[in-house]
């Protein structure tokens, strides 16, 4: 194993996601700051764990497209979204709806442009089953941080 892919699999093992950026750049998405030892790897190997992402990219076609299963999933990420926002007491703080408002409308287009997330080597289903999830942690955060506006 190389050192680019031992680097990768400790941020799995810690939970953090790697995905390549805009402008040659390289992301990290978790609950929480990596360790600063980490940070520093991954900035010294950043060039090869780009190479392995952009490898693993490439060699991953997106899946076939599904319009039932695109369909489905808009239900789930609509319902979702709709418990959300009956589970506040009070006003639904509008920093917040329109945050839930912006995931729906993200995941119609995804539905909308699957043939151009395609051309561009995004699999469109894939990211609309990451929208549920993702609107969860968002209604989590909300409520830890205890905002109110």
């Amino acid at each position: 194993m190389t050192a680019a892919a031992e680097l990768f699999a400790r941020c799995r093992a810690l939970g953090i996601d790697l995905v390549t950026g805009p402008d040659d750049g390289l992301t990290w998405e978790a609950d929480a700051d990596p360790p600063a030892d980490l940070l520093a790897d991954l900035a010294a190997s950043k060039a090869d764990l780009l190479a392995l992402l952009r490898t693993a990219e490439a060699q991953t076609p997106p899946s076939p497209w599904d319009q039932a299963e695109a369909d489905r999933l808009l239900v789930e990420l609509r319902s979702e979204v709709e418990r959300i926002k009956a589970g506040f007491r009070g006003p639904l703080p509008r920093p917040l709806e329109m945050l839930l408002d912006d995931a729906l409308v993200i995941g119609e287009r995804y539905i909308r442009d699957h043939e151009i997330e395609a051309a561009r080597g995004w699999d469109a289903l894939a990211l609309l089953r990451d929208l549920v999830p993702h609107v969860r942690d968002l209604a989590t955060r909300w409520r830890r941080t205890g905002a109110t506006t």
